[in-house]
């Protein structure tokens, strides 16, 4: 017997432009048995191969790549109960069929201010990732570049000027926003909370168009993982 077993990324969630998170699993036979690490894809290279950064635990894909092949083995369950009238085997399997369908709704960010935010933040920094998602020395780099980028052009505003006040350069929008949420993420209780507050409340008033960005991580091509 032929015994299929390795390494698969599964419980793709949150897309953005098709970018998305995803988990790394160990497989037996595709299914995934345990998690081995956490990954936001932001595309496919010249040779085919997925490119992205390591992220941290999405809990929506953790669960997400389980759901939705061992709850698919659950629905074909619950399909042949319903075929052959076997009401225990339909009661037995309902639930994890039901949440294997659930998990198909986390597919992509449906909230259109959630979509502004991520757009904002790409055009900073050249990734869609939630800001929470990134792991701490991807922010502390981004965070040390952009802020540098900022004192070039902006010295005498902050990023808390411009959620507060509004933008004098549309230009400020996106850079004040991520800087704000990597920031956040950086900070701790009551800090983090206003610093992510001003942040989504500056993405919901400033409509400014969002372009392609030049952020720190366009300079360089995402690796393949």
């Amino acid at each position: 017997m032929v015994i299929v077993w390795g390494r698969k990324l599964a419980g793709y969630v949150g897309a953005v432009h098709g970018h998305h998170a995803a988990t790394r699993y160990f497989h037996l036979f595709w299914l995934p048995l345990f998690p081995i690490g956490f990954v936001w894809i932001t595309g496919r290279n010249a040779e085919g191969l997925i490119e992205g950064h390591p992220a941290r635990v999405s809990w929506r894909s953790l669960a997400a790549g389980y759901l939705r092949w061992w709850g698919s083995l659950a629905a074909l369950s619950f399909v042949g109960g319903v075929v052959l009238w076997h009401p225990t085997q339909m009661l037995a399997t309902a639930p994890l069929t039901a949440l294997m369908l659930l998990s198909w709704t986390w597919r992509r960010v449906r909230s259109p201010g959630e979509l502004r935010e991520r757009e904002l933040f790409e055009a900073a920094v050249g990734t869609y990732c939630d800001p929470d998602l990134l792991i701490m020395p991807m922010v502390r780099e981004l965070r040390r570049q952009l802020e540098q980028t900022w004192g070039g052009k902006w010295p005498s505003l902050s990023p808390q000027d411009v959620a507060r006040r509004g933008a004098t350069d549309p230009a400020q929008v996106a850079g004040a926003y991520a800087l704000l949420r990597l920031s956040a993420r950086e900070a701790s209780g009551d800090k983090r909370r206003e610093l992510t507050a001003l942040a989504r409340k500056l993405a919901a008033r400033d409509k400014t168009a969002v372009g392609a960005g030049a952020g720190p991580y366009r300079k360089s091509t995402f690796g393949a993982i």
